[in-house]
């Protein structure tokens, strides 16, 4: 969007995590996300209008709950 590589990046990071969870059958599709879970509407919505701090803030607790979910089955 901006230019700036590091959230594709991330996202290349990210993907064998997320890879791996749908390759094993491990993807949840009616997870009960917590209360206060940062949507991707929210996370776009902090780029267009927030602060650095902010997104990273977002960022962690979008990605909280699907950590979790991988470190218990590790």
């Amino acid at each position: 969007m901006s230019g700036n590589d590091t959230l594709p990046r991330f996202q290349g990071m990210l993907f064998p995590v997320f890879q791996y969870v749908i390759d094993h059958g491990l993807f949840i599709k009616d997870y009960p996300y917590p209360k206060g879970y940062v949507t991707h509407r929210r996370l776009f919505e902090i780029i267009k209008k927030g602060t650095s701090r902010e997104f990273a803030v977002a960022m962690q607790d979008h990605l909280k709950p699907s950590m979790e979910r991988i470190w218990a089955w590790v």
